[in-house]
């Protein structure tokens, strides 16, 4: 198995930083325990040996209604090697949770570590149900799935 990078939980400040950013609407959300929430993030794992991709997880609890969205700051970072990068999905749980995306194209590659926020992963699901139903998830529940994918170059580049 070759081992091309890892993961690692970005600094409390940038954490506290990108949440009353993306938050800054939300009396709700602005005014949870940040501290809190920073201790109980999780680095992304696999299932099992054979899973090709890592899971992500809430730090929060959330609700979305048909057609609402949410960013959320996970809290992680990611270093990769040269010539890889990290293509992000929405988790792949059947059931209550299927319907949500992920708004944008997930890719993160080895630059993005020393971006100015430091390489923190933020991302942006929304409910795509088109039923009227809402979809909760919990503290802790899976919300992406992060798969390593090699990349190349043109031949000019």
């Amino acid at each position: 198995m070759k081992r091309i990078g890892r993961f690692d939980k970005i600094g409390l400040e940038q954490f506290r930083n990108d949440w009353e950013e993306l938050f800054a609407g939300s009396v709700m959300m602005r005014n949870m325990d940040i501290e809190r929430i920073y201790a109980s993030i999780r680095l992304p794992e696999r299932e099992n040996e054979d899973s090709a991709g890592y899971d992500f997880f809430s730090p929060v609890a959330f609700t979305l209604m048909p057609g609402e969205s949410i960013r959320i700051p996970t809290g992680i970072r990611a270093e990769i090697r040269s010539g890889w990068a990290l293509s992000l999905y929405p988790a792949d749980v059947p059931g209550p949770w299927s319907g949500i995306w992920l708004s944008g194209a997930g890719i993160i590659d080895g630059s993005y570590s020393h971006s100015e926020n430091g390489g923190h992963i933020c991302v942006k699901l929304v409910n795509g149900t088109e039923e009227a139903r809402m979809r909760s998830i919990e503290c802790g529940g899976r919300i992406l799935k992060g798969i390593f994918l090699r990349h190349g170059f043109t031949y000019d580049d």
